[in-house]
C-alpha cells in the first residue's frame, strides 16, 4: 500500500480508549484466555489418554510375547512363603559358608531380588515397545523408522538425559535446527569433497525434480572420499518464466 498525500488526513494522537472499546477488549481476552485453557485441558486429557493406553498395550505385547518367562522358583523349588523379602537381603553376602542351607538361602534371595527388578524392566520394554509402533502408526511415519540407525541412536541417548530435559518443539525443530542441520551438512560436504581435490578431482552432475510444481534442479558432486553430495537445490521457476530452459549455474 502506498501514502496517499493531501486530503488533510492526519494521524490520530488520542490514547484514551472508549467504555464501549474497553468492554469489547475485555470479552475478547476473556474468550481467548477460555480458548486457550479449553486447549490445554483438552492436550493434556489427550495426553493422559495417551499414556492409559501405552500401559494396556504394554501388558497386553507382554502378555502375547513369546518371549520366555521363567518364575522366580523354578531353579530353587523354594516356597513362596519360606523367601525373605528383597528389602530384608543383607547387603554383605558370605560366599565361603561352611552351611549348605544358609549357602542356598543367600542364593535364593539374590535370585528373587534379580528378577523382580527384571520384571519392573519387562515392562518397561513393553510399554517402550508400543509407544514406538504407536508413534510410527498415529503419525503415518515408514514402518522401516523402527530399525533406523538414527532412531536407536534417539534412544539410546535418551538413557543418559535427565528427566527435566524438554524436547525442541516443532518450531525449533523447523527453524534453527533446521538451519544448524543445514550449515553443518554443507561444511562436512564441501571438506569432503575438498579432500584430494587436487589429486583425484571432482566430478559435478545434475538431477532435475519437479515437485508440487516447483521446476528444480539438484546440483551434485562426488569425489574420491565421497560418492554423493548435494551442493544446492535451484529452483528454475524465474529462468522458466523469462522463456528459458529448466536449467541452472
Amino acid at each position: 500500500m502506498h501514502r496517499v498525500s493531501g486530503n488533510n488526513i492526519q494521524k490520530c494522537k488520542s490514547r484514551s480508549i472508549d467504555a464501549v472499546h474497553q468492554a469489547l477488549y475485555a470479552q475478547l481476552y476473556k474468550r481467548n484466555t477460555a480458548r486457550k485453557q479449553a486447549q490445554k485441558e483438552a492436550d493434556e486429557s489427550k495426553k493422559r489418554s495417551s499414556d492409559e493406553y501405552i500401559v494396556n498395550a504394554g501388558e497386553a505385547y507382554a502378555a502375547t510375547s513369546k518371549r520366555k518367562k521363567l518364575s522366580p522358583f523354578t531353579s530353587t523349588g523354594t516356597p513362596p512363603d519360606e523367601i525373605t523379602p528383597s528389602s530384608q537381603i543383607p547387603h554383605e553376602v558370605n560366599i565361603g559358608s561352611e552351611d549348605p542351607k544358609q549357602q542356598s538361602s543367600q542364593d535364593t534371595q539374590r535370585y528373587i531380588q534379580t528378577k523382580l527388578t527384571d520384571t519392573v524392566d519387562s515392562q518397561a520394554e513393553s510399554q517402550l515397545t508400543m509407544a514406538i509402533a504407536d508413534l510410527i502408526h498415529s503419525c503415518g511415519l515408514p514402518f522401516s523408522l523402527a530399525s533406523h540407525h538414527k532412531f536407536h541412536r534417539v534412544l539410546s541417548l535418551a538413557k543418559f538425559a535427565t528427566k527435566k530435559y524438554i524436547p525442541p518443539g516443532r518450531n525449533k525443530v523447523g527453524g534453527e535446527l533446521l538451519d544448524l542441520n543445514y550449515d553443518i551438512y554443507i561444511k562436512n560436504t564441501h571438506e569432503a569433497l575438498l579432500k584430494e581435490a587436487d589429486v583425484y578431482g571432482l566430478t559435478f552432475f545434475g538431477d532435475a525434480a519437479t515437485v508440487k510444481k516447483l521446476p528444480m534442479i539438484n546440483i551434485l558432486a562426488s569425489s574420491v572420499h565421497l560418492p554423493v553430495g548435494c551442493l544446492r537445490i535451484a529452483d528454475c521457476s524465474a529462468h522458466l518464466q523469462a522463456d528459458g530452459t529448466k536449467d541452472a549455474s
